[in-house]
């Protein structure tokens, strides 16, 4: 059994093949495999035996050393090797502090280990097979964080709530109270920062901040001081470090997770966390930025909920204080990675709270001016002089850009194609340059994606561009690279649903795509014909969905719907689900005969998606209502299906029979 293999080591300390070193902090990694899910309660005792286990050998060495030193002791001729032997295993036994240190320090790690591997597992098994245990996982941690005083016991405790967070929901309230204060004490604590003052001409050989992080796993905080002959240097132990970093993930964890059992906290957290965003450690201002951004989420879906006058003064308060620090982080930080957790931060507020965030007055201009400064390398992290090789600073410089231009198609949403167009214009300059033949596929594939993306966003006046972007899109459609294919493909068919009948004459329309269609369409055939690449071809397919719905006559629809249904379902891209099964529908309610005649292969299609997480619960219930109706007026197609199809999908098929808007 894989479990017994996993926790049971044998003789010569190899499990299973295993080396010695595979101890239980990379138990996480193999408790991914599959196959675990049945033995998860198993796994968290043998996890709790294991420490228990060690806990006792180390007593038991402990035990050893007293021994040891008892028959020394009775020796009556004692030499001066042995004198020195005694007085060694007296400073170690008699002063309390160094084996009880070693012993503790030793049994923490096992129990860090533990609560790590626990959340690792929370988050893997999914709720419905954790669920059963989570409230006795809450209560060890509990018992932990009220009972141990130690800063990586507490980090861990702490990642281990905002992991329960996302299978508990409103259900962890119960322990909040006592899992947020320590969090504030921990954001609040001085504990670990020592101060040391000295000659300037000391600090360069003592306080290296390389050689002295690696000999006492501290950090230097203090800036270098050239004008004065003494300074003081700030130490602080990573431990704490690391803490307040893993209590600024847990925070927005739980405010994102655990929804209005939270807001009774959340002014307090977002206050602490918010200051975090200011502190010198890069991995702890990441973890604040990501968290405050979280805290406006939550924020946001109280206001959602439940709209009052103090809920929609919080949001806006919350989003005007967060985007500030933000704008500000992104202008003047020199850390790329820390930027990047600024604009990431910036996407997911626009996403999931959307015009909020720019009717903060100077937001919006100031987000667009960020992200063009990030696309010409005019941020302060992209000057800043680094001692890391130029492949990695090139390649944190295009993760930074691709973040950027995450931002714009999700500002070009919630501005409107019109405001956006003006500087649409700018960034498709920008975009183009990423296109040369030197270019690497990750830049290619950007740039085509997102102009795809902002099109999109953009609608009807994205056709300002249709000439220099329709040459552009079959270009890339032949591109040699899958990624770049598949967001051509994906930007031609946007382009022509933004080019529909309701277009003729339109003001930045100087001919009709329609016209195209022969040419687009032979290349969208020829294209299925020798496809291997599943997105690839999900995005065909959902190419070929809109031109039938933008402009039906032109396309021959004896030859496309046979073509579209034999590639259901899609592979890989399942966001086009809705555009392809909704263009079938409506062809279908339609009348058109070449769906009916291709019903059985669309209904067992249809059968292998349902309840799944390829389709979203509007989608789900667009295809029930199909199914009954097709059972209504087509019952036989139901029955020929019961021997062609295995029988969990025809279940799943007669089960919308009796399903009311998508539920039983």
């Amino acid at each position: 059994m894989m479990l017994s293999r996993i926790t049971t080591p044998s003789a010569n300390g190899v499990a299973d093949g295993r080396p010695k070193s595979a101890t239980i902090a990379h138990w996480s990694r193999w408790f991914m495999c599959g196959h675990l899910v049945d033995y998860l309660e198993s796994a968290l005792h043998r996890l709790q035996d294991t420490a228990d286990k060690q806990k006792s050998e180390i007593e038991h060495q402990k035990s050893e050393i007293e021994q040891q030193k008892f028959e020394i002791g009775k020796q009556k001729d004692i030499n001066a090797i042995q004198q020195e032997e005694i007085k060694s295993l007296n400073k170690l036994c008699d002063r309390p502090d160094i084996p009880t240190k070693i012993m503790d320090k030793a049994i923490r790690s096992v129990e860090d280990n533990i609560q790590d591997t626990v959340a690792v597992l929370a988050r893997s098994v999914g709720a419905e097979t954790f669920a059963p245990i989570a409230k006795e996982c809450a209560e060890f941690a509990l018992n932990l964080l009220n009972t141990v005083d130690d800063p990586d016991l507490r980090r861990c405790v702490y990642g281990l709530f905002g992991a329960l967070s996302t299978i508990m929901k409103q259900e962890i309230s119960p322990y909040l109270e006592t899992v947020v204060t320590h969090m504030m004490g921990s954001l609040k604590s001085t504990e670990g920062i020592k101060t040391y003052l000295q000659e300037e001409k000391d600090q360069v050989t003592i306080f290296n901040e390389e050689d002295f992080d690696d000999i006492c796993d501290e950090e230097d905080l203090t800036e270098d001081d050239d004008e004065e002959d003494e300074a003081v240097k700030v130490i602080v132990e990573n431990a704490f470090e690391d803490e307040k970093e893993d209590t600024c993930c847990a925070l927005g964890e739980l405010a994102e997770n655990s929804g209005a059992a939270f807001y009774p906290y959340l002014e307090l957290s977002f206050t602490e966390v918010i200051d975090k965003v200011d502190y010198p450690k890069p991995d702890v201002k990441k973890a604040a930025i990501v968290a405050v951004g979280q805290m406006c989420i939550c924020v946001h879906k109280a206001n959602q909920e439940a709209p009052t006058t103090q809920t929609q003064t919080a949001l806006m308060n919350f989003i005007s204080a967060v985007m500030v620090k933000l704008l500000q982080v992104m202008k003047e930080d020199i850390d790329r990675l820390v930027v990047m957790a600024a604009i990431d931060t910036t996407f997911e507020m626009l996403n999931k709270i959307g015009l909020p965030v720019i009717q903060v007055e100077g937001v919006k201009d100031a987000i667009l001016t960020r992200m063009k400064e990030a696309f010409t390398h005019k941020l302060s992290c992209q000057d800043a002089d680094s001692e890391e090789e130029e492949d990695e600073e090139a390649e944190f410089d295009g993760m930074l850009i691709e973040s950027a231009g995450d931002v714009l198609p999700a500002m070009a949403k919630l501005m409107g194609g019109e405001a956006f167009l003006p500087f649409f214009t700018s960034f498709l300059v920008d975009l183009v340059k990423r296109l040369k033949v030197t270019s690497s596929v990750a830049e290619k594939s950007f740039a085509v994606g997102t102009i795809a993306d902002i099109i999109k966003e953009c609608g009807v006046v994205s056709l300002a561009f249709v000439n220099s972007l329709y040459p552009l899109f079959m270009k890339y459609i032949q591109d040699e690279e899958d990624e770049v294919r598949s967001n051509a493909v994906f930007g031609l068919g946007v382009l022509v649903a933004n080019s529909g009948d309701k277009m003729h004459g339109y003001p930045y329309h100087d001919y009709k795509l329609e016209s195209n269609y022969t040419e687009i369409l032979k290349c969208l055939f020829g294209l299925l014909s020798k496809e291997k690449n599943g997105r690839v071809m999900d995005n065909t397919c959902a190419a070929i969905c809109r031109m039938i719905s933008t402009h039906k006559a032109g396309v021959p629809l004896e030859m496309a719907i046979p073509i579209i249904i034999q590639c259901l379902p899609l592979k890989e891209d399942f966001e086009e689900n809705p555009t392809v099964y909704n263009c079938l529908i409506q062809l279908y309610t339609n009348g058109e005969q070449e769906v009916l005649k291709n019903m059985i292969k669309l209904l067992s299609s249809i059968a292998s998606v349902l309840g799944t997480d390829q389709v979203k619960d509007d989608l789900q219930s667009t295809l029930i209502h199909f199914v009954k109706d097709v059972h209504q007026k087509f019952p036989s197609e139901l029955e020929t299906l019961k021997t062609s199809m295995s029988e969990e999908h025809f279940c799943k098929l007669t089960s919308c029979l009796t399903m009311t808007n998508g539920t039983s």
